[in-house]
């Protein structure tokens, strides 16, 4: 488990959002959890999940979402070309959507699944990433995000 000082502000993100911003919840307002779980934290494979509660905000925060998406599909990030596609998994919570970017830098393309789910004031959202396999991300997001979210809807809402 480590911390990060990587936010919504950093140069380092793909796709320009954020959940409390799609909310409408100033950033400093947030409560939040942020964690990330790694083999070695440079190169994974590693997922992350990020909770945070925005109370009377969740309405329509699922859509916001698909929206943010489709305006991030062909951005260039650090020399990357970004693209969306949705990503065929199980519904999570009172409402799910699920995505997989793919950054195209030349030779190499990385696959990052992501998952978000929101139930009452609660919102989610996951990832995973292994450098060796795309599939392998694919099947640890699909293995972690259901107990995951279940875990933290049992114990936040």
């Amino acid at each position: 488990w480590s911390s990060s000082d990587a936010g919504a502000d950093s140069d380092d993100q793909v796709c320009d959002f954020d959940l409390a911003a799609l909310a409408g919840v100033p950033t400093k307002d947030l409560v939040k959890a942020d964690v990330r779980y790694a083999v070695d934290e440079s190169s994974a494979p590693a997922v992350a999940e990020v909770l945070g509660h925005l109370p009377g905000r969740t309405d329509g925060l699922i859509d916001a979402l698909r929206a943010a998406f489709d305006e991030c599909d062909g951005e260039q990030v650090q020399g990357m070309r970004v693209r969306v596609a949705d990503l065929d998994f199980p519904r999570l919570a009172d409402d799910s959507a699920a995505y997989q970017l793919r950054l195209d830098a030349g030779s190499h393309t990385l696959k990052v699944p992501l998952v978000y789910a929101v139930s009452d004031d609660l919102a989610i959202g996951l990832y995973a990433v292994d450098l060796d396999s795309n599939a392998a991300a694919t099947a640890m997001l699909e293995r972690y995000a259901p107990r995951a979210v279940g875990r933290a809807v049992r114990m936040l809402t």
